[in-house]
This record gives structure tokens, sequence and C-alpha cells, in this order.
């Protein structure tokens, strides 16, 4: 990792109407980035982009269709193609080709009478496959999960396993690449008290561990990345007034969790809007992004590094400063050891979309001994 970090000049992807609720994905072979994002909180619309030098350059936008303005997207390394999760019950198969976007169509992954609304989905990849969490908002918000694999240029899908009776929020998800297991979180409707559940997924079929509380405040918001350096999850929670982290180890079909962290020690924003996460397995650093609610939702980022005692934290630097963004998304390529990241310009009329590529820095990195609470500079 260099000394300082090398930010790359803002490219505009979307300039028409707003560009919200942006998510991303990656593939690293081909250096195409794919952006999916709601024009007007109804309509998705799809980019794609290839990374070169420092800077992006973008294709056409697609017209997804109205399928509710809340998704997620991952690229599947054994189809080769992107994966699209969307709020409406239904999944996309996206290939990118150059800068050009091939649409395969819908496939409904949250079946049934043809009443039900999926709220929030959440998608990420298995060794076969990928899983979706939802909340199914046909039947009292239940989490769900589902898993799939890409046959041809057709989805398919298994039976959806439910994971608790009870109303359910916001979920998230990671795979364990050595365990084979899922680790997704998700936080009841009744107190926002965070839950973890781990999924043992044997291809399209899907078997669970026990709920695990993970804290007993509201949680508002909540991340999880796996670290494949350490072999654990980084979870990022917003929860009792601040930030925290807590990292989390499968063993079998249950969790162990540490101790949570807080983040604000270290000059950290006292508001942090819109967090992702992006992990390089090479040094095994997880990147924060957010918008930064103190500083004029200026787009900023922050390293956290796992350690047998503790954590590695690289102070937060912006992209741009006093910069009003939104829903800023990143992603992770270990190659050019470069990030690339998708957010709306809340400063213009018309809130586009802007990209940045950024090549991450150590920058005033901080050393925190975890259960002793010494801090010393490291870089």
């Amino acid at each position: 990792m260099a000394d300082e970090h090398v930010i790359g000049l803002p490219v505009i992807f979307w300039n028409t109407t707003w560009s919200l609720y942006n998510v991303i994905a990656y593939d690293p072979a081909n250096k195409q980035v794919v952006i999916v994002f709601s024009r007007n909180a109804i309509t998705n619309m799809v980019v794609a982009g290839t990374v070169s030098e420092g800077t992006i350059t973008f294709g056409p936008t697609l017209d997804l269709g109205d399928q509710g303005h809340y998704t997620d997207i991952v690229y599947d390394p054994v189809s080769e193609m992107f994966i699209l999760a969307t709020w409406d019950g239904y999944a996309a198969l996206l290939l990118a080709s150059g800068n050009a976007i091939t649409n395969y169509g819908l496939s409904e992954f949250n079946s049934g009478d043809g009443t039900r609304v999926t709220r929030y989905p959440r998608i990420c990849n298995t060794a076969t496959g990928f899983v979706i969490v939802y909340a199914d908002q046909g039947v009292y918000n239940r989490p769900r999960m589902t898993a799939g694999h890409v046959s041809g240029t057709s989805l398919v899908f298994g039976a959806e396993a439910i994971i608790e009776e009870s109303s359910a929020y916001y979920s998230t998800c990671a795979y364990d690449s050595v365990s084979d297991r899922v680790l997704f979180l998700y936080t009841k409707t009744s107190d926002e008290y965070l839950i973890a559940r781990v999924a043992l997924v044997a291809g399209d079929t899907i078997t669970l561990g026990s709920a695990v509380a993970i804290n007993s405040t509201a949680t508002t918001n909540h991340e999880i990345e796996y670290d494949p350096v350490s072999g654990k999850f980084l979870i990022y929670t917003k929860e009792d007034g601040g930030h925290w982290l807590r990292t989390m180890t499968v063993s079998g079909m249950g969790v162990s969790t540490t101790d949570p962290f807080f983040l604000d020690i270290n000059a950290s924003p006292t508001l942090m809007k819109d967090v992702t996460l992006a992990s390089n397995p090479d040094d095994g650093f997880i990147w924060l992004s957010y918008a930064d609610d103190d500083y004029g939702d200026s787009p900023a980022i922050r390293g956290v590094r796992i350690t047998e005692s503790g954590y590695d934290l690289v102070e937060q630097s912006y992209l741009q400063d006093n910069y009003d963004v939104r829903e800023m998304v990143g992603v992770y390529d270990p190659d050019t050891q470069q990030m690339v990241f998708a957010m709306g310009d809340d400063q213009a009329s018309n809130g586009k979309g802007i990209s940045q590529v950024v090549t991450p820095g150590y920058i005033k990195s901080v050393f925190w001994t975890e259960f002793k609470g010494q801090r010393e500079v490291i870089g």
C-alpha cells in the first residue's frame, strides 16, 4: 500500500435526473464496473464502464424498467455475468461486453401468490452461485433467503428458506470461502436488535444455523464483509448513538463475536451516512466508504485491518472537500489495488451520478489494541 492516497478526478456516468440508491459490482479480470441506480426512486438504470489508468470510461445507460428503488448486485465469476436483485422480488442477469450491457431478462426469486413485495434485498456469492436475503412484505416482512445459480443465460432458484417468523428490517450477507458458509445479519422490527445466522448452501439448498443475538440496542444500519486474511468477518453497525466495529468467526453452524469497538475514537466523523465495505485480500485492509454528515456530506474513506489484538486503522480522508453526495458505494480491485466508487451528487440541481477511482494509502495509520487500550502511530 502506498503512503498517500491517489485520488482520480470525478467522472459523470449519469447527468439527466437524480442518481439514487446506487449499487456497484466489479469484474476484476476485465476491469469492468457495473453501476445500477434509480433515476426516480422507481425506474432502475444500469451502466458499465472500463477502469484504466486511474479513470473510468462509461458506455450508454440501459433502462431496466420499474422494479422499485432498492436493489443489490454482484459479479458471478462462474458465469462471468452480473446478477441484480430488485425490490419487487425479481433478479436480472446482465452481461457486460466492452461498455455495453445485455439484459437477459427478469426471473422471480420471491415466488408465491403474486401479492408479495420484497424489501431490502441483498445478494452475495457462494461457491457455485449466489444467495439473496430479503424481507417479504407480503407476509409481515419476515426475513427469507433464496439460493440460485446461473444456467446458460437463465437464473435458476431453489426453495425459499424462512429465516424467522417474526418481522424484520434490513438484511446483509457475506460469504466465507474457507468454511463455505454464508453469514447474514438482520434487525428485528420489534426492537431493532441485530441478529446473526449462518447458512450452509449446497447447490440451491439452504441449511440454517441457530439465531444469535449480537446486541441489545436499536441498530439503524449495519454492513458485513469477509476478510480472507484473518478468516473473520468485519461488522459495522450504527447503534447507541455512534459507530461500532465487531469481528465475527464462523465455526460449524455457529458464530462467535468480539466486544464492540467504538469507531469514533480516532477522529472519525460522528455522523457517517450510507456506509459500505470493500476488502483487499492482499493486505487485509477493509475500506469503509461513506458520506461525512459532519462535513457537508463529503465523500470519505477509512481503512480497517483486523489483527490478533484489535485493529489497524487508517484515519479518514476525503475524496472531495465539502462536497454533498449521497449513497456512496465502492468496490476493490486487488490486482491494481484501486477502489472504484459511485455516488449521487446532491450539489447538482439534477443529482447527477459520479464515479471516482482511488488508490488507497496508509495516511496517519493508528494501531489500537482492543484489550489494553493502547494507541501508537505505525505509519
